[in-house]
């Protein structure tokens, strides 16, 4: 699944949310203070809202003032205005919002989607690597163990942010021997309500067991 597949899934994203966080920010620059720990760019599903945020974080970093004539600023000066939808795209954002009041559940909403599309590109960069047929199952197990080891340290989810559901999946690794292949699947489900430490251990057990045998 590529990147603009996953961003076609409703689901796994909140255009309302993000907007309304965006023109929060501009209408009251104070609610930025209540999100900046915890929410990044990258966590925008639109890179429209990726750049516009980054740029609030930018004034932010440099102490200048964070409203629509600075944001609009930044944005001239990186030449970026009209990548984002020029002013008229920015004057949208304001329009939109009443307050940044509910700026704290936007944000939790917003990051929430955001791991799932994370979960999901994970589980999508396990299969393809279990079907690359030039992998040795030794180096697969040990990729396999790396690839979760990282999205944990990156992503590991608080218990504010835990998310409802489960990803499931089938990865299938080939080896040629010297007559036949060889055929392993390994099914896995990640189960979004548990602790995501144990979830991913449980996968790597599953998937060292199986390449043992």
């Amino acid at each position: 699944m590529t990147e603009k597949e996953l961003e076609n899934i409703e689901f796994l994203r909140s255009v309302e949310a993000e907007e309304a966080i965006l023109g929060g920010i501009i209408l009251d620059p104070t609610a930025f203070n209540r999100v900046k720990s915890e929410l990044k760019p990258a966590m925008f599903s639109l890179r429209q809202h990726q750049i516009i945020y980054k740029s609030v974080v930018e004034l932010d970093k440099a102490e200048k003032k964070i409203d629509l004539m600075s944001v609009s600023d930044f944005l001239v000066q990186k030449n970026l205005l009209d990548t984002v939808g020029g002013m008229t795209k920015l004057s949208q954002l304001m329009n939109r919002t009443v307050s940044a009041i509910n700026i704290d559940r936007y944000a939790k909403l917003v990051i929430g989607k955001w791991k799932r599309r994370e979960l999901i590109s994970l589980a999508h960069n396990l299969i393809n690597l279990a079907q690359d047929r030039q992998v040795e199952l030794t180096e697969l197990t040990e990729s396999f163990r790396e690839l979760t080891a990282s999205w944990l340290e990156e992503n590991c989810l608080s218990q504010e942010n835990k998310l409802d559901g489960k990803i499931a999946y089938t990865a299938t690794a080939r080896q040629s021997k010297e007559h036949y292949e060889e055929v392993i699947s390994l099914e896995a489900e990640i189960d979004l309500t548990a602790d995501p430490k144990a979830e991913i251990k449980k996968l790597q057990a599953q998937a060292q067991r199986l390449f043992q045998e």
